[in-house]
């Protein structure tokens, strides 16, 4: 009989946590959900700066241009291929770098919302997560 009020025991623990996870990911949810509607991204083609030196968005390109046509050369050559690759990196990293996030106004009391959501839901997950509900007893 013990061992039966046991498992029930057990049980409604593990649905406890389940829940208090699951409540967790929705309140982290909704805080980032709230975050991410007051930041606008916008973007524009800056290029890459090197050191003390800007690079044009124009020249990014070179690399690829030049491992396409090595490549058209000399196909079976190691080297184009990593030009190729190369390139396209440099430019998708170029695309990257030139994306700006901006937050949009909000007043205190949205912030103080979103992040207690965020803090909360973050605190839940992790309870659920690290605590082992046999030490608790």
């Amino acid at each position: 009989m013990e061992e039966k009020q046991n498992e029930v025991k057990e049980r409604r623990i593990q649905a406890s946590e389940a829940g208090e996870f699951m409540i967790g990911i929705l309140l982290l949810a909704a805080g980032l959900f709230m975050l991410a509607n007051k930041v606008r991204v916008s973007t524009g083609w800056y290029g890459l700066s090197f050191g003390g030196f800007n690079v044009s968005s124009g020249v990014v390109t070179i690399p690829l241009i030049l491992g396409v046509i090595w490549h058209t050369i000399t196909p079976k050559r190691f080297a184009p291929k990593l030009l190729i690759v190369l390139g396209t990196l440099f430019i998708v990293v170029s695309i990257i770098m030139s994306v700006r996030l901006t937050m949009i106004s909000a007043t205190l009391f949205e912030y103080i919302v979103m992040f207690f959501l965020m803090a909360i839901g973050t605190g839940l997950i992790i309870k659920t997560v690290f605590t082992n509900p046999k030490e608790e007893k």
